[in-house]
């Protein structure tokens, strides 16, 4: 009831978005902008630039997004993911999105802008990367099929679809440095929740992720790169164990002088401490 009421709420102050005004022009005209943002305020400002595309033929949505300077290299692309997804469970048409990727800014920026087809799009400085060390691209959520139905929204349920997202941009990233590795570290969900009893004390659940699960998240990962043109040769994957939430994919690019498993050593460390949490699950 609350998301309704919001999404309702949210979308009526953009109602009031002038529409036609630009008509007369082709310049792109911008309708949203947001910081870091909630499941719910994802899906009603998504909803309302459907309808502003909707009532103004012949135009598409652009997006442009900037990380923060906090935010991992592939946050930006996990979130157009989740975005790009629901507009696809929508059945908006595909051919009218466009996706701009810019310089990161002290905080995360994301604005939604109305181009006409034939018009011109907004532009601005593409991100330039320097990978001198042992990077993290980011950390991506990628539920499997144990995962719990506990959000409150349908992009929650999106997770898959941003972390394959997040991996081809990971593949962008290593073909400008043909002599690195990717290294993949797949983690279990122990798909935590909490129910009560029967006498109203908490409960907590778990329903963990099989070592198949596990294996399946470094496959998809491997088939998106080697798609993407990436060596099987420089995709190394790790079972990492879990993670006391829903699963996750880690995504490492190792420059060439560092190509060797040991010098990812402390990320074992990780792991090792993970694995003894479960065991006292």
């Amino acid at each position: 009831m609350m998301k309704s009421i919001f999404n309702y709420l949210l979308i009526g102050l953009f109602a009031i978005t002038p529409s036609l005004v630009w008509s007369q022009s082709k310049s792109p005209v911008q309708i949203d902008e947001f910081g870091r943002i909630t499941s719910e305020e994802i899906e009603a400002r998504l909803d309302n630039a459907m309808i502003q595309i909707h009532n103004n033929p012949n135009t598409r949505l652009q997006f442009i997004f900037s990380r923060g300077e906090k935010d991992s290299l592939g946050s930006a692309y996990r979130l157009y993911g989740l975005m790009s997804t629901y507009l696809l469970v929508r059945k908006f048409d595909m051919k009218n999105v466009i996706a701009t990727f810019c310089e990161s800014g002290p905080n995360t920026n994301g604005q939604l802008w109305i181009v006409y087809a034939d018009g011109p799009r907004r532009e601005c400085e593409a991100e330039k990367v320097t990978i001198t060390e042992t990077t993290l691209f980011d950390s991506a959520p990628s539920a499997t099929n144990r995962g719990t139905d506990s959000g409150c929204c349908v992009v929650d349920s999106f997770g898959p679809a941003a972390a394959s997202e997040s991996i081809k941009a990971f593949a962008e990233l290593l073909k400008h440095y043909p002599e690195s590795k990717a290294y993949v570290y797949s983690y279990g969900g122990t798909n935590v929740w909490w129910t009560t009893n029967s006498r109203d004390k908490e409960k907590t659940v778990r329903n963990l992720d099989t070592a198949k699960d596990i294996a399946a998240l470094s496959r998809k990962a491997r088939r998106i790169l080697t798609a993407a043109g990436i060596s099987q040769t420089r995709i190394v994957t790790r079972n990492a164990g879990y993670r006391d939430s829903v699963a996750r994919i880690e995504l490492w690019i190792v420059p060439s002088r560092w190509n060797h498993p040991q010098d990812l050593a402390g990320l074992s460390k990780k792991e090792a401490k993970v694995q003894k949490t479960i065991k006292n699950l």
